[in-house]
Formats: C-alpha cells, sequence, structure tokens
C-alpha cells in the first residue's frame, strides 16, 4: 500500500489526489502522495526542502499523545499544518531563496500515535478478507 498515510490523510481532510501533500513526524516527511512524488518530492525531506521543490506543498502531521493538566493522556489528532512563508533571504551569490515556517508540533512534550492509521488499515483488512 504505497503513499498509504498520505492516502488516509487525504481522504480525512478532504485534499484532491492533484493537491501536493506530505505527512509529518515533527520536521520529517514520512509520507508523501503521488502528486508530490511527481513535483520531486521525496520521503524522508524535511518540510523546509520540498517546500522548496514544491512551494504549493500541505503538510498533515501525524497524531500526537500530550499530558492534561492532571496528568492524563491526551490525544491530539492529525491536522494539517499551517505554513507561513518569510522574506526572502539572499544565497552567498546574491540569489533569493524562499523561506517558509512549518508550524509543526512539540516535540519534547509530545509522542507520536499511529493508532489512526492502525485503526484504518483494519478497515482495509476487513473488506479484502
Amino acid at each position: 500500500m504505497d503513499a498509504y498515510y498520505a492516502g488516509v490523510e487525504m481522504k480525512k481532510h478532504n485534499i484532491p489526489a492533484s493537491q501536493p501533500l506530505g505527512v509529518l513526524q515533527w520536521k520529517s516527511l514520512i509520507a508523501i502522495n503521488y502528486s508530490a512524488k511527481s513535483k520531486g518530492v521525496k520521503r524522508g525531506m524535511l518540510s523546509h526542502e520540498a517546500l522548496v521543490v514544491c512551494p504549493e506543498m500541505k503538510f498533515a502531521h501525524v497524531s500526537t499523545l500530550c499530558l492534561d493538566k492532571n496528568g492524563n493522556e491526551l490525544m491530539i489528532p492529525s491536522a494539517i499544518v499551517p505554513v507561513q512563508k518569510l522574506s526572502a533571504a539572499k544565497s552567498a551569490d546574491g540569489e533569493a531563496l524562499p523561506q517558509w515556517k512549518v508550524h509543526t508540533r512539540d516535540q519534547n512534550s509530545q509522542k507520536v500515535s499511529l493508532i489512526f492509521y492502525r485503526e484504518e488499515s483494519k478497515k482495509i483488512f476487513k473488506i479484502i478478507n
């Protein structure tokens, strides 16, 4: 099931197949859809590297878990993360380099949860069997 996580996020967030989408775990792409692949984005790229290759890229961050103020585990569902285009910096030879801020989650206070993808895969296996 190639690009599975990306397909799950596209369905969940109503992202059309033509929209390049990457699934983030912190700042790294753990999955990309076919549209992103066709633009030259590769799995494992950092979010800002993907934006250089494909400025129209959207990102969904995987679900995470954190502790609430009472110490109970709290699920934060996957979500499309905001991307903010910043003013362009200049390279050593004077070329304008676009810069972005991708608003990811706090790796120090949260941990990744892949439960949603497991639940979705159960639906697929139910159909197959």
